[in-house]
């Protein structure tokens, strides 16, 4: 859970399965708008309901977080343009 919520909300736990089998992820910058639209695309790939659009490995998604981080540093001075503010505070789902 990156953001402090749940990326499905509903009390049916057949509707929560199906969610999690076939809906996408919502975006992350609906609570984290300051994170650059990059990883949001990135985690939309990484958690591709279809295995043939998800990464092929670790590896590769890990090569993929590398390049952008040091396109960003090297963009901007050194400085990494993902924001430094605090997200959203951590609150434990209630079941």
């Amino acid at each position: 859970m990156l953001t402090g919520y749940h990326p499905y909300t509903t009390t049916d736990h057949t509707s929560l399965l199906l969610k999690q089998l076939e809906t996408p992820l919502p975006s992350i910058q609906q609570h984290c708008p300051n994170l650059p639209p990059i990883i949001d695309t990135i985690l939309q790939r990484a958690t591709a309901k279809t295995p043939d659009e998800r990464f092929s490995s670790a590896v590769e998604l890990t090569h993929t977080l590398r390049h952008v981080l040091r396109d960003a540093v090297n963009e901007t001075d050194s400085t990494v343009k993902i924001s430094t503010q605090p997200m959203v505070p951590f609150q434990p789902a209630h079941n």
